[in-house]
């Protein structure tokens, strides 16, 4: 007779299409929870590489924070000497430092996921260590930089303007779409790098050529054709509305800012439903 602890035992199966009848927003629950099982080895992971960047270095760790205001510094620099055109109702060591912050931030976030997945092939091969947890010590460093550029900007900023309109608060909320659209394009490009390892330089060479069209280091002549492709472009759109919101208090343009929110959503569930279908199939690409 079996045993009482026997008849409530649970028995999981597990099919090849299992993944594929989930929906997008079971494998979003799938994600998180995968990384909330890991958290441990990611937070170790992370810090272990964050420290052994600068290991024999004569500042050490100071680089870590120096880095990432390296790019600010040089452009600032070339803005100084009308390198670029300024706003005049702007400093332009503001608008530098605001546009670069945004745009460091959503290109890294897509750039150091493809890197992440191919520099853990080893671990990703030969462990259970999940895809998500991977990428999650991507955006952390992502994240520890762009904090390292805000408090530069903050300090630029009270310098140069002061204190910012108290409608500033909705810049907040506005950095969501952006860190959305980054992390899920980032996701999508992780998955077919892999694929295909072509996709990283295609991205790259876009990023060049889209670094001047993005409204980030100076603005583009006032034309109706320069505008309608500007409303195409998400870096623009949301660099920006988020420059405006932090020095002027003013509210995004609603129709296009709207739209780009609901793509960036829709980008973001797509990404972490291709993350979670793929990763069984994916770990023998690496």
């Amino acid at each position: 007779m079996p045993s009482q602890q026997s008849k409530d035992r649970q028995v999981t199966v597990y099919r090849s299409q299992t993944r594929l009848a989930k929906t997008p927003l079971d494998a979003i629950d799938e994600l998180v929870r995968e990384l909330w099982r890991h958290r441990w080895h990611v937070s170790i992971k992370y810090k272990n590489t964050f420290k052994s960047r600068f290991n024999q270095t004569a500042f050490g760790i100071i680089w870590q924070f120096i880095e990432p205001l390296l790019p600010i510094s040089a452009y600032a620099l070339l803005a100084y000497i009308a390198v670029f055109p300024t706003r005049d109702d702007m400093p332009a060591l503001v608008y530098i430092a605001i546009g670069l912050t945004l745009w460091m931030l959503m290109t890294d976030l897509v750039t150091r996921q493809m890197a992440a997945l191919q520099s853990n092939a080893a671990i990703l091969n030969k462990t259970r260590y999940p895809l998500a947890a991977v990428l999650a010590e991507a955006f952390a460093q992502s994240a520890f930089e762009t904090v390292v550029r805000i408090l530069a900007g903050c300090v630029i900023f009270g310098l140069l303007i002061g204190a910012p309109p108290w409608q500033a608060v909705i810049v907040l909320p506005m950095l969501i779409p952006p860190l959305l659209l980054a992390l899920g394009a980032g996701m999508i490009f992780s998955v077919l790098n892999s694929v295909y390892r072509d996709v990283e330089n295609i991205i790259q060479i876009i990023f060049r050529y889209g670094f001047f069209l993005s409204l980030t280091i100076f603005p583009l002549p006032s034309h109706p054709i320069v505008d309608r492709l500007l409303a195409f472009n998400p870096f623009a759109v949301y660099i920006d509305a988020i420059r405006n919101a932090v020095v002027f208090g003013a509210p995004p343009h609603a129709l296009t800012f709207g739209i780009w929110t609901v793509l960036a959503v829709a980008i973001f569930i797509g990404g972490c439903n291709l993350i979670y279908v793929m990763e069984p199939r994916l770990k023998g690409f690496l």
